[in-house]
C-alpha cells in the first residue's frame, strides 16, 4: 500500500521527465495470501524515490540506503512483470499517468498497451547509477 505525499519535476529531455516522488507505504499480513479478509496496515514509512516517465526507458528509481537502484519497465507487456518490480508499475502509472492500476497483470498491461508503449521486455532489468539525474544524462 502506499500513497503519493509530493512529486517534483527534476528535469526532462526528449527522452522523457525525471520525476522526484516522495511516498508514505505500507503493509498488511494476510496469512495464507487470503486477500478478502481485511486486515490492519502498519508502517506508514515516508520514502523517496525517482520516476523517468518515459515510452522509450520508463524506470523506478530507489536507494537501498547504500546505492541508487533502478528498475527498467516495459508497461503493456505481461512478459516485462517480475516479482521484484510489480509494485513498480503501480507507482509508475501513479505518477507518469495519474492512473491507479490494481493488478498489474490485468490492469497495468491493458494501460501500457492503451497508452502506446512498446517496450521490449529484455529491456527490463535491474541496475545501479550513482545519482537519479544520471537518467537524464544517458
Amino acid at each position: 500500500w502506499f500513497r503519493i505525499e509530493k512529486t517534483v519535476l527534476v528535469g526532462k529531455n526528449s527522452q522523457g521527465a525525471l520525476y522526484q516522488v516522495v511516498t508514505k507505504g505500507w503493509e498488511s499480513h494476510h496469512p495464507n495470501a487470503s486477500y478478502d479478509k481485511r486486515t490492519a496496515r502498519t508502517g506508514g514509512k515516508v520514502s523517496t524515490r525517482y520516476v523517468l516517465c518515459s515510452h522509450r526507458r520508463p524506470a523506478v528509481i530507489f536507494s537501498d540506503g547504500r546505492k541508487w537502484l533502478v528498475h527498467t519497465l516495459a508497461p503493456g507487456n505481461e512478459d516485462g512483470i517480475f516479482g521484484f518490480n510489480e509494485s513498480d508499475y503501480k507507482e509508475y502509472f501513479a505518477v507518469c499517468h495519474r492512473l491507479r492500476i490494481d493488478d498489474v497483470y490485468s490492469d497495468g498491461v491493458e494501460a501500457g498497451r492503451r497508452l502506446r508503449y512498446n517496450v521490449d521486455p529484455e529491456f527490463v532489468d535491474q541496475s545501479e547509477i550513482s545519482d537519479p539525474r544520471d537518467m537524464l544524462r544517458r
